[in-house]
């Protein structure tokens, strides 16, 4: 890859052979190299769990500022559900100047980019990207808070784009709730559009009777704002509070939890990928996925995300009398058909039908 970003062209495969020979003797006996490969740390189930465990319960565990307990708490939980690359939820700065200079016929690029253009290369989690809503729950007191995500930024989105949807929801395991995080990120970022005053006044939103669901919409400023950022952007007043968290940070907040959980291994975000792939090996569809990840019944997922649940049995099929008298004012309506009954009629003669007029 580095061989074709540089020159151009791929390398040849009929050289494949020679170069790992190459590096395989000749490199590795004149530089000493260690070819062994090394064991790839794996985080199962009951690993997560007690990663979580430390997350909340270790005092030695230590934060910029609690906002980035709850980032780290809810990105562990994304990495797991979800098996996703940790490219996918933070954000690794590149150096456009460097990387030109590395590769072969490339100059370096003009003047840098002011901080407003440099928002726009920040491919990560935004608010876009996650909705919340309500499933009716007549049986219980309160209705079912159910969170969709969608990863757009997944490998090779640039040239192919494949945006992936998970659905979450409440679980009885507080400490494997992402909507609960979500919701109190929600508030810390003044995110939600209706004005809750307090985490009950959310939780006792009911659906209505003629509803699927009921969203639990963000406000329009808030929408392309990173979820998770950088310590010292926890507020939204200026351009600069909206760094979004690098990947670096990420890594070395999940070593100090690895350490402190007791973990040899060095933990890393792709041990959560491993794990979660490991647990659903053999699964072959994504709602099959769904439901594996996230250990609900079919039922429910059917539920969520069913096209009913977008469905309103009240919604008006038919406009309103007034309404249609202004349409019929404004675009001149009754002209308009006039018209279009004068051109079918003029094309039916000449050719006898629409259709072998085209």
């Amino acid at each position: 890859m580095m061989y074709e970003k540089s020159v151009g062209m791929a390398l040849d495969a009929e050289l494949y052979p020679a170069l790992h020979h190459w590096i395989d003797h000749d490199l590795s006996n004149l530089y000493n190299l260690d070819l062994q490969r090394r064991e790839k740390p794996v985080l199962r189930f009951d690993d997560v769990f007690r990663l979580l465990q430390t997350h909340w319960g270790s005092p030695e565990i230590k934060y910029p500022s609690e906002r980035q307990r709850l980032n780290v708490a809810l990105m562990q939980q994304l990495s797991f559900f979800t098996a996703t690359r940790p490219a996918t939820l933070t954000h690794k700065p590149l150096n456009p100047d460097r990387l030109a200079t590395h590769y072969i016929g490339q100059e370096p690029s003009s003047p840098s980019l002011s901080q407003s253009e440099q928002r726009e290369f920040f491919k990560t989690l935004t608010y876009r990207d996650v909705s919340l809503f309500t499933l009716p729950n007549p049986l219980g007191p309160k209705d079912l808070i159910t969170m969709q995500i969608t990863l757009r930024y997944t490998k090779g989105w640039a040239k192919n784009p494949n945006p992936k949807k998970f659905i979450l929801y409440e679980v009885d395991t507080l400490m494997f709730d992402a909507t609960v995080l979500m919701i109190a990120i929600g508030f810390l970022d003044d995110a939600f559009r209706d004005e809750f005053s307090s985490v009950e006044d959310l939780y006792s939103v009911r659906t209505t009777s003629n509803r699927g669901s009921l969203n639990l919409s963000w406000k329009e400023s808030i929408l392309d704002v990173p979820i998770f950022r950088h310590p010292g952007s926890d507020c939204l007043r200026t351009s600069s509070c909206v760094q979004p968290i690098g990947y670096n940070t990420y890594l070395e907040y999940l070593r100090m939890l690895g350490k402190h959980t007791g973990f040899e291994a060095t933990i890393t975000p792709y041990a959560f990928r491993r794990g979660a792939g490991e647990a659903i090996e053999g699964v072959a569809t994504q709602g099959q996925l769904q439901q594996v990840m996230n250990h609900r019944d079919a039922a429910f997922m059917s539920a969520a995300t069913h096209l009913s649940r977008s469905a309103n049995a009240r919604a008006p099929v038919t406009a309103a009398p007034e309404d249609l008298k202004i349409v019929a004012k404004e675009y001149q309506l009754d002209e308009l058909e006039q018209l279009r009954e004068l051109l079918k009629n003029a094309v039916t003669s000449e050719s006898g039908t629409l259709k072998a007029a085209r």
